[in-house]
């Protein structure tokens, strides 16, 4: 037994910051965020062109694909019958490597519902860390492996329909 020569202990994990479920333990002296990463996060109308700043659309091209902003809300609505990962895409906005947390509420869904996605930028690689997100309110923290967030149907070749009412990275 080597208590008597414990001089100071600190316990980890019940912190503030802490989350558990992702596995991630925060300073317990200076819990907080960064700035926020994604713009146009209430989607607003007229802002949907891919610009880098905004969010724009991805793999679209199947027979009834639709990718939409209507009354601040993004709406993915995908036919099927199509292999691509239809979906939405803000460009540049993560630095690979770096630890993030996504809060997305999501409604209306059908099918196989929404996923989420870095990727691309130099060096990066594309890697899904959030998987068939049905309706309701979501976060997850992620690291990330490329600098392009997207958020996209969660299975190809399958009808899917979601709204995306709100996304803070």
């Amino acid at each position: 037994d080597n208590s008597a020569n414990l001089k100071a202990f600190w316990r980890m994990g019940g912190g503030a910051g802490d989350d558990t479920r992702d596995g991630l333990i925060a300073d317990q002296t200076k819990v907080g965020y960064g700035a926020e990463e994604v713009t146009n996060h209430e989607f607003e109308v007229g802002t949907f062109d891919g610009s880098g700043t905004n969010w724009g659309p991805e793999n679209t091209g199947g027979s009834g694909d639709a990718i939409q902003i209507i009354a601040g809300t993004l709406r993915i609505q995908s036919s099927g019958d199509s292999s691509n990962e239809l979906g939405a895409i803000q460009n540049g906005i993560l630095t690979i490597g770096d630890i993030y947390r996504l809060d997305i509420s999501i409604s209306d869904c059908t099918g196989d519902g929404a996923s989420i996605l870095t990727k691309g930028g130099t060096g990066g690689s594309s890697v899904t860390h959030a998987a068939s997100l049905g309706n309701g309110y979501h976060y997850k923290h992620f690291k990330a492996s490329g600098e392009n967030l997207k958020i996209f149907r969660a299975t190809q070749d399958s009808a899917t329909t979601f709204k995306v009412n709100y996304i803070s990275v």
